[in-house]
């Protein structure tokens, strides 16, 4: 975020983000915790969940 962004807005999403038990700096763990993100990452991948753009 902070290298697309900049500093402060990066500053102002990682504290949002902290207000509700979030971490932005946190690792992405697709066989972990964000399982069932990772589950409909690849259902879209594979054509199975399309995704409505407004």
């Amino acid at each position: 975020m902070k290298d697309l962004r900049g500093s402060l807005q990066a500053f102002f999403w990682q504290s949002m983000a902290r207000l509700f038990s979030s971490n932005l700096k946190s690792e992405y763990d697709a066989i972990g915790e964000d399982r069932m993100i990772e589950g409909i990452v690849q259902a879209i991948e594979r054509g199975e969940l399309q995704v409505i753009k407004k």
